[in-house]
């Protein structure tokens, strides 16, 4: 695991390399599975608004619908709180595009 911060007035930027190896000759494949993807959980700090590259994400609002949670490959994401007054705090998480496809989800409360 490589990982790289970079500090900007306003933002902390995170990017993760993962690196797999084996001891075989054999390439490592890691199977697409539901919820084996990205997931960012935070404290919720007020309503939340879930942007992807093709408009609004709307989460069920059953935890139990599995499916639903489970979303496509996509870019990227952003998620935004809007708190009390005029606070607002969220992220943005981008998917390299050299990266093979990947489910992404979010673990709601």
């Amino acid at each position: 695991l490589t990982l790289t911060v970079t500090r900007i007035p306003g933002a902390n930027i995170l990017d993760y390399q993962y690196k797999f190896t084996t001891p075989t000759r054999r390439d490592v494949v890691l199977a697409q599975n539901p919820f084996g993807g990205f997931c960012y959980r935070a404290k919720p700090r007020g309503r939340l608004e879930i942007t992807g590259p093709n408009g609004p994400v709307n989460l069920p609002d059953s935890v139990h619908n599995q499916a639903a949670r489970n979303w496509p490959s996509a870019h990227w994401y952003d998620l935004t709180y809007r708190g009390e007054g005029n606070r607002v705090s969220g992220v943005a998480v981008m998917d390299h595009p050299a990266n093979p496809l990947s489910t992404w989800h979010v673990v709601r409360g």
